[in-house]
């Protein structure tokens, strides 16, 4: 089957507005009514910009660099994980019968899930878990 390359992008870039659309959303709520994120430091929201912006022309080298940096100033938080995941996730999408990248993609995403179920343990409402383990779930799925 021949895949329309528009409608291919189109529908994996869709699925990664949705998040980005849920990560403006939380950004948006006045923090004082919600717990602290990473979503609240214009340094991280402005290093995945830059991050996403190497993926999506498809330099994973720049973009795992970038990745690395946030993922070093937060350590142990579940965003590490969730970056790391991207690369194999962008290329799944690109070459989808091509399995190799599969189980990098899945054990991130258990690592992303397991460190939000800690967070979440100790606050059951803790944005971050809630964030990215629905993320984690998402891309699994997907």
């Amino acid at each position: 089957m021949q895949r329309h390359p528009a409608r291919f992008w189109t529908r994996h870039t869709l699925f990664f507005l949705v998040l980005l659309l849920g990560a403006a959303a939380i950004a948006a709520t006045p923090a004082a009514a919600r717990s602290k994120s990473v979503l609240d430091d214009e340094q991280f929201r402005s290093e995945v910009r830059q991050g996403l912006d190497h993926l999506y022309d498809m330099d994973f080298n720049d973009a795992n660099a970038v990745f690395a940096g946030v993922e070093q100033h937060y350590p142990g938080h579940p965003v590490g994980p969730f970056l790391r995941s991207l690369q194999p996730w962008w290329e799944i999408l690109v070459d989808p019968d091509d399995a190799s990248h599969d189980d990098a993609f899945f054990a991130a995403m258990d690592e992303v899930i397991k460190l939000c179920d800690r967070r979440l343990k100790a606050d059951p409402e803790d944005l971050d878990g809630m964030f990215f383990k629905a993320g984690a779930l998402a891309f699994r799925g997907r």
